[in-house]
């Protein structure tokens, strides 16, 4: 090994992320040892500050704490608390990392000897594994396709090619020994890449210094306890790249790498990692950078290894790179491999390229092992904002829609004009727009095109070359700009067909769109309003974020898209309003709809639309259109007023939402407060927060009679007008207004109200929704405080529908109640869900209130999923297995849904 002089002037900080604080302990106690240390600056969780601080008591060398937020400015943070002078430091250190004394010594003379070097990386070993020679990482390389690898990764230490100094691209942030001089001169605004945390700084670095490079020394071997952490800083880097987010900042090296240790080729990620005849497919390393080795890798690992089950599930929500967007991506890279292998002569890659046709199978086989694997741990949630990757996997998996459409294309099937008001569009969005209505699989469509006002002879033109292509586009110019309403009128004055529906000009039709939907019309053809389910797709093409539907109501309709009238129905009720633009199409879609009986409004569940999100659009944020919050308040008063309802709507803290309060008469309330008398005394958090004058306060001790008896004779000799049962126990939450399951049970096609239930920072019970099974269950129990806003673009803020609420909180009509002869108690703890279902039966509407929350006790236990006694199962199953509540894309997964696949 070269020896390197140390200078005497050399200091280091030590920057270390705490993610493991036993590991933290052992790493400080070895790497104080070193000369060289000067400092030490720790950044951990809140809750792990006070165990971090008592280890740092025992270093005798100045120390620093900071929480983790404070980690993605670090590099600024030493500006201020640190002079840059020749010869300082700064090493940046993941507890997963176990860095010796005498190793950080060493990368001290190492890029003291070296002026070039920007900074250095020791030989990363993989210590998880029995054999700890093997190589986690010896430097990052880069593909044909700029995707990350980490050089030589499952390799055993004897077989790296060379030991000595290794120049690289792009160092490793796990571990990595930086001058200081050079990170004060980063300006304050550095590249950002969200997610990269400090590859960004290292990125930012290479950008910065051009002429200069990272280096690896292959002498110092340094353990790693934690590999899923090299993991994801590839997956996330992969999927920029991807997306196409970082542009080409890097170029290709790997084939070199490769060739110069004297090794064929090094092939692509979905082929085998690494040179082939010396890496073997099963090594767990393979599978870090594999996917379709890395979901095996997984399935594993879960199996075995259940103490590592919260890492991996961390790494699978966290990280979609590791699933595929689609199967089409991978049949562009083998195309573009092809390319390459042809033009670099590599007869081999070519040999085993042909191997790529019996690889789609293998590939799919192994996702639906590894999406089995993600049901077991439960990792599902209809919202999808706690794992994406399920999504990406879903969507390449088929969508549970068939993609082989009939020929509806004769002119006696139905016929749709597809309306697209136009006004200076960003060029590549309209394109792909377009290019969404002209490869339907189904025919017997119009595109009726209107450029509102744009005032661009570029754009004319390319409208004008796009009518060119099909005599079925329609193109009409406004001299001036009259707005989306309008424009849109425009488009269905042109449209020569029976039903219309709109297409933004960023969006994109899903390819057999309009062929379920015109199957749908055929078959039923009194529907006078279709809508279907959607998703959203950011500008590089990426699929995220779906929203599932139900069953149509006035209460939590909010509409989106693909939205489809009757044309005649729609020129009925007077079109799209200018008065409303910004929310047009719910203005629209809400007097259609009052036009209509219920078997004239159907739910299509099928995703057929998808919503560009990009910053000018309101998919992206409200606040992109701030006028869309004032119309969205105009078009539900007026929807209020025209179904004669007094009321008046309250701001929330949410854009676009609203609480409804009663304007005029207060029905009087009678309230059943029922507790445990075991367990359980009766409060007065109610009566003190509500500021509701109740006429009658009943205690019910439940051990007394059956609750379901008790509610029944109490709300017989009642003489007040909403029945409220709340169970003592509870608490309701801060700026919670509990005065909504009033107003709500008030109107006259309510019937049941609850609230959302919490147990501290988490969903308790929303209301039950059925299964495919035929069960009702509270689908988002233990949803986190951080994603309730987040389900399904805010559904959780609307009342929505229910099949019932919990027992621990609901209130209901006398009348109703008395009407339908109360609760059965026959059905046990389904009587609840009973008396919901028969007020479904007729004509009822139960409701959850977006704005009522309350807390449960932490002891409270869970929901209870058990089956249903057989009274309740033998009258309600087959109903509630075809309840319009249901999506039938959706399955049911413990207390949430899964995809259907």
């Amino acid at each position: 090994m070269q020896e390197y002089a140390l200078q005497d002037e050399a200091c280091v900080t030590l920057c270390l992320e705490v993610a493991d604080v036993t590991n933290c302990a052992h790493i400080l106690s070895d790497v104080s040892k070193a000369q060289t240390l000067k400092q030490i600056i720790c950044y951990c969780e809140p809750h792990n500050m006070a165990e971090v601080q008592a280890i740092l008591q025992d270093i005798h060398r100045p120390c620093q704490l900071y929480t983790v937020a404070d980690l993605t400015l670090s590099w600024i943070h030493y500006q201020h608390m640190l002079h840059a002078k020749h010869g300082h430091y700064v090493c940046f250190v993941e507890s997963c990392v176990n860095l010796r004394g005498e190793q950080l010594d060493l990368l001290v003379n190492i890029l003291q000897a070296h002026p070039k070097l920007l900074g250095v990386n020791p030989l990363f070993i993989d210590e998880s594994r029995a054999n700890k020679s093997v190589i986690l990482s010896q430097g990052i390389v880069f593909d044909s396709e700029l995707q990350m690898h980490y050089l030589w990764a499952g390799f055993e230490v004897h077989q790296v090619p060379s030991k000595s100094l290794e120049s690289i691209q792009l160092a490793d942030s796990h571990g990595i020994l930086l001058a200081e001089q050079d990170l004060e001169q980063l300006p304050a605004q550095v590249i950002n890449i969200p997610g990269l945390g400090r590859q960004g700084l290292l990125l930012a670095l290479r950008t910065l210094y051009p002429e200069r490079f990272f280096a690896v020394a292959p002498q110092i071997l340094v353990g790693v306890s934690n590999p899923y952490s090299f993991i994801q800083i590839a997956a996330l880097w992969n999927s920029y790249v991807h997306r196409g987010r970082l542009g080409e900042v890097v170029t290709s090296d790997y084939m070199q790498r490769v060739q110069d240790a004297g090794y064929i080729y090094g092939a692509d990620d979905w082929l085998v990692v690494g040179p082939r005849d010396c890496l073997k497919e099963s090594t767990a390393t393979a599978c870090m950078q594999h996917p379709v080795y890395f979901w095996q890798w997984f399935t594993a690992s879960i199996k075995d290894h259940p103490q590592e089950q919260a890492s991996l599930l961390e790494l699978i929500r966290g990280y979609p790179a590791l699933l595929p967007q689609s199967f089409a991506f991978y049949q562009s890279r083998y195309t573009r491999l092809k390319s390459f292998a042809e033009s670099h002569n590599l007869p081999r890659l070519l040999e085993d390229l042909k191997s790529f046709k019996r690889y789609k199978f293998r590939f799919h086989a192994k996702l639906r092992q590894f999406m089995r694997a993600l049901e077991r741990l439960g990792v599902y949630h209809v919202s999808l904002a706690q794992c994406q990757a399920s999504y990406a996997a879903w969507v390449e998996l088929g969508e549970n829609v068939s993609k082989v459409q009939p020929a509806l294309s004769v002119q006696e099937h139905p016929s749709i004009g597809v309306l697209m008001p136009i006004w200076r569009p960003e060029r590549n969005f309209l394109e792909q727009a377009l290019n969404s209505v002209l490869r339907q699989d189904y025919q017997n469509w119009q595109l009726c095109l209107v450029d509102d006002g744009s005032k661009d002879a570029e754009l004319t033109e390319y409208l004008v070359n796009y009518q060119r292509q099909d005599a079925r586009i329609k193109l009409t110019t406004h001299a001036q700009n009259k707005g989306i309403a309008a424009a849109t009128m425009t488009a269905l004055s042109q449209a020569e067909t029976a039903y219309v529906t709109c297409v933004d000009q960023d969006d994109e039709l899903a390819p057999y769109a309009l062929g379920e939907v015109a199957k749908v019309l055929e078959e039923k053809k009194q529907i006078g309003f279709l809508y279907s389910d959607e998703d959203h797709i950011d500008s590089y093409g990426v699929r995220r974020t779906p929203i599932f539907r139900h069953a149509f109501a006035f209460y939590d309709f909010c509409p989106g898209h693909l939205n489809v009238f009757a044309k005649d129905l729609v020129e009925a009720v007077g079109g799209w309003r200018s008065a409303l633009d910004g929310a047009q199409d719910r203005d629209l879609a809400l007097r259609v709809a009052e036009r209509l009986k219920t078997e004239e409004i159907m739910h299509l569940p099928k995703i057929l639309y998808h919503w560009r999100v990009h910053p000018k659009s309101s998919a992206g944020s409200v606040q992109a259109k701030d006028y869309v919050d004032q119309a969205t308040e105009k078009v539900l008063l007026q929807a209020w007023q025209r179904r004669a309802q007094q009321v008046e709507l309250v701001a929330t803290s949410k854009k676009t939402f609203y609480r409804v309060k009663l304007n005029g008469h207060m029905p009087s309330v009678g309230l059943i407060l029922w507790y445990d008398r075991d367990k359980e005394r009766p409060s007065n958090d109610l009566l003190k927060c509500t500021q509701i004058k109740f006429e009658n306060i009943h205690h019910v001790a439940l051990q007394t009679k059956s609750l379901a008896q008790a509610i029944n004779k109490i709300a017989k000799e009642s003489t007040a007008e909403i029945i409220w049962v709340y169970r003592a126990c509870l608490i309701p939450k801060a700026n919670s207004d509990l005065r909504q399951l009033v107003y709500l049970a008030a109107l006259p096609d309510i019937g049941l109200v609850g609230g959302t239930l919490w147990q501290e920072n988490y969903v308790w019970h929303t209301g039950l929704v059925p299964s495919e099974a035929g069960a009702a269950f509270p689908q988002f129990y233990g949803l986190e405080e951080a994603f309730f806003d987040q389900v399904a673009h805010g559904s959780l803020l609307l009342d929505q529908q229910t099949l019932a609420p919990d027992w621990a909180c609901f209130a209901v009509q006398r009348e109703h109640l008395i009407g339908l002869k109360g609760l059965d108690p026959e059905f046990g703890a389904d009587a609840l869900t009973d008396l919901g279902l028969r007020f479904t039966e007729h004509g009822l509407t139960n409701l959850i209130a977006a704005w009522a929350h309350l807390l449960v006790p932490k002891d409270y236990g869970t929901p209870n999923l058990a089956a249903p006694n057989a009274a309740f199962a033998n009258k309600w199953t087959a109903y509630l297995q075809t309840h319009p509540l249901r999506n039938a894309q959706l399955v049911r997964a413990g207390y949430a849904f899964r995809l259907a696949f």
